[in-house]
């Protein structure tokens, strides 16, 4: 047992990646790829890989990685293998790195393949990966052959970019990629997807850590990793908080339910998610399952998804789903009363709505009752089909429809109304966004900032000369957007906040 902990020590502390026991074998596909390799020259037996993520290497700089592989050394033996794409990784921009996923993935795939024609058992293999390695660790294995390898553990696989319908690798199922895939969760920054064999949601529902921001919760995801060699963490209960979503409500409407969590715990506070044109309760719409993630852990209380995606799933936004606003208000005043009757003081109540759901939102609250909510936060109202004269909305004033409604524009495709209590006109004058080019990515940034508000601040700026407002906040200064806006401070009016092209969008001044 000491000669045991002597050998761990003696490897962590020396780093595996300085050992002279290693061998640098080039990709067969990229020069620009290499693995380290120790104890693979024999054939047969046991393998596992270690891949890094975004920034990362498998040279001394990565702790991590070092960590890990001298861990496997001691605990699994056999050929020990770490890929190294540091040459990609080290990209300043993670949406450059994305690009070239395919190509590396193509070049572990083959790896996998090299070391089966070497005589390792498949099913004997083990790979590990990290953030963007997780992704790629997982799409590996599911091109060297569905559910061949033995075994993949993953941590906290990146969210960004994957956490997008549109993505080619993003709806496929990990569970193909091996015989075992455990996917362990810290973050945010992490993928939403629970759809591994074990998913494993640490800290805080896997979405924050305690005393971590953000970024250090996704990294703490390989060190808990690491320490779980030595020391155990067990499975507990499914916290109340944390309880999955589940469509347990149809309305009046059959066409459209509610997916709801701890809405029987007798809370106090509820929280209902409307999302918008094309979009649903489902994986499929990332922004809803992060606000609906950050609405439990940092409100709690009953939280709800009003899901119309029956309708809202079309492509004819004029002929499919604006005539149906009224039925899909209908649906949510309906529930609306459902929990007041239920129990639920209404002023402790929030509705959050992105475009065809922004106007959902406002013109359910007004039918609810005036004033009777006690907040609506929206993103963007859809401009089209609800501006103009000849729509009944258009005249109505969106103060009425909660005791506070606060209205963020990113875009040309929202509305050009600014009529609530406040108006958060981001990046340039609410109309466009850095880097944009199409008004849809202008228009979609919108929930993507309401979520990065609840961890990073945009705070009010005066106003930019080239915007127009006749009704400027007369104290905006350090106001700040959001859910956790400052709306004891009074501030009413239009509020201007400076945003940035990448995550997390927020500019800070200096």
């Amino acid at each position: 047992m000491v000669r045991l902990r002597f050998l761990l020590l003696l490897l962590i502390h020396s780093g595996w990646g300085e050992s002279d026991s290693f061998q640098i074998v080039p990709s067969a596909l990229d020069k620009d790829i290499f693995f380290r390799e120790s104890g693979c020259e024999g054939g047969g037996g046991k393998f596992a890989i270690v891949i890094h993520g975004w920034r990362g290497s498998c040279s001394g700089d990565t702790r991590w990685v070092t960590d890990l592989l001298s861990n496997l050394t001691v605990h699994r033996g056999g050929c020990l293998v770490c890929m190294d794409y540091s040459k990609y990784s080290r990209e300043d921009y993670f949406q450059r790195l994305v690009p070239r996923f395919s190509h590396v993935a193509n070049a572990l795939a083959e790896k996998l393949r090299d070391l089966e024609r070497g005589g390792f058992d498949p099913a004997d293999g083990f790979m590990f990966g990290f953030s963007f390695g997780a992704h790629l660790a997982t799409e590996a294995g599911r091109r060297f052959g569905l559910r061949k390898l033995g075994r993949i553990d993953v941590c906290d696989p990146a969210g960004p970019a994957f956490d997008v319908p549109n993505f080619p690798f993003a709806m496929l199922d990990p569970k193909l990629a091996a015989r075992n895939v455990q996917c362990i969760h810290t973050s945010q920054v992490g993928v939403k997807r629970r759809t591994c064999h074990q998913n494993w949601n640490m800290g805080e529902c896997g979405l924050r850590q305690p005393g971590a921001d953000i970024v250090v919760a996704h990294t703490l995801c390989p060190k808990f990793y690491n320490s779980a060699f030595r020391n155990e963490f067990r499975a507990v209960p499914n916290p109340a908080r944390c309880a999955e979503l589940r469509p347990i409500r149809t309305s009046p409407d059959e066409n459209i339910f509610f997916r709801e969590s701890n809405c029987d715990q007798g809370a106090s506070r509820f929280a209902i998610v409307v999302h918008g044109w094309m979009g649903s309760c489902s994986e499929d719409t990332p922004w809803v399952a992060d606000t609906l993630s950050n609405m439990t852990a940092h409100r709690g209380g009953c939280v709800i998804c009003m899901d119309y995606h029956k309708y809202s799933q079309t492509i004819d936004y004029f002929r499919g789903l604006v005539p149906n606003f009224n039925r899909i208000v209908d649906s949510l005043v309906w529930r609306l009363r459902e929990l007041e009757q239920s129990g639920y003081d209404p002023a402790e109540g929030l509705v959050f709505g992105f475009s065809f759901g922004a106007q959902t939102a406002m013109d359910a609250g007004r039918r609810f009752g005036f004033r009777k909510l006690g907040r609506i936060d929206v993103c963007d109202p859809a401009g089209p089909g609800f501006d103009g004269p000849d729509t009944a909305l258009s005249i109505l004033d969106p103060k009425l429809a909660a005791r506070n409604v606060q209205c963020i524009h990113t875009s040309l495709l929202g509305t050009t109304r600014r009529s609530c209590h406040q108006n958060w006109n981001m990046g340039n004058c609410g109309l466009r966004q850095p880097g944009t080019v199409a008004l849809q990515e202008s228009h979609s940034l919108c929930p993507r900032y309401y979520n990065s508000a609840f961890t990073n601040e945009f705070r009010a700026v005066p106003k930019p000369l080239e915007c127009f407002s006749l009704r400027s906040s007369a104290n905006p200064v350090n106001i700040r957007m959001g859910y956790f806006t400052e709306v004891e401070n009074g501030a009413t009016g239009d509020l201007y906040a400076e945003t940035t092209e990448s995550f997390p969008f927020n500019k800070i001044s200096v």
